[in-house]
């Protein structure tokens, strides 16, 4: 089966936020539950380099069921929330048709590939992307999002790396096993490639212990213990980072900022 197909066959047959396919509602209430999990760093650094307001045009590749795209849109800004999967989309807009957005602020899906955005040149204001990327021809999309870019705009990708011990025990014993045939984690070299498309750029990296609050998450769903837990164990990981450099390398995320060179 052809790479294509085997992407669409997947994320149309797991149409759950976690992409474990589980199945979800597509009820508001659901989507409100995945937003009490939000406020964690590199989603909030995303939208905060971003800077998401009225009148701006922002591109989220591989929206899921839309919970970025909705953070996005609270700021007032148009979001087009772009993705493979049509019944993912279509969960996706009854998820957010009823969801008040601030300041005008809507979310706007379509069907399409990264690889090949539907847009003329220089019409967007800022793309971003949580964990998709990994899926994708990154050099093909990075000249993609360069091309669709005004200049100046930012883009915010935050995507999982490859080296984290405790995330590679799940993926090797938990986890789907059609990711390891559709997944390219990030290393230096992808990293790379993206900053090397654009200007500005940064490289910040998140989760090494603090992996672990995750369970809260996904397993127990509490938002009570996920918190405290992610507080301290993301101090943990700073402490280390301080007195052993190396140990950014089994980062769970990096989250690669830049901007649209002008």
């Amino acid at each position: 089966m052809a790479e294509r197909e085997k992407q669409h066959e997947y994320w149309n047959a797991n149409l759950d936020a976690a992409n474990l396919g589980a199945g979800v509602s597509d009820s508001q209430e659901s989507l409100l539950e995945e937003l009490t999990f939000s406020s964690v760093p590199d989603i909030e650094q995303m939208i905060a380099h971003l800077a998401p307001a009225p009148g701006k045009v922002i591109l989220e590749i591989g929206s899921g069921l839309g919970a970025n795209a909705v953070l996005l849109a609270s700021k007032g800004a148009t979001v087009i929330a772009l993705d493979l999967s049509h019944d993912r989309l279509s969960i996706l807009l009854r998820r957010t048709a009823n969801v008040p957005a601030a300041k005008g602020g809507r979310v706007l899906p379509i069907k399409a590939k990264a690889e090949a955005l539907p847009f003329r040149a220089a019409t967007l204001d800022g793309v971003c992307s949580r964990a998709v990327l990994i899926h994708t021809d990154l050099p093909r999309v990075c000249d993609e999002v360069a091309r669709a870019l005004v200049p100046g705009a930012p883009i915010a990708f935050s995507e999982p790396m490859a080296h984290n011990p405790l995330v590679n025990i799940y993926r090797a014993t938990l986890a789907p096993k059609e990711w390891q045939g559709i997944t390219t984690y990030f290393t230096r070299r992808e990293v790379d490639t993206v900053r090397s498309r654009f200007s500005d750029t940064a490289d910040r990296r998140f989760y090494g212990l603090a992996f672990l609050a995750f369970g809260f998450q996904y397993a127990a769903k509490s938002p009570r213990w996920f918190y405290p837990a992610l507080s301290a164990l993301s101090r943990l990981d700073t402490t280390l980072a301080k007195f052993l450099p190396a140990a950014r390398k089994y980062a769970w995320f990096t989250l690669i900022t830049g901007r649209k060179s002008s």
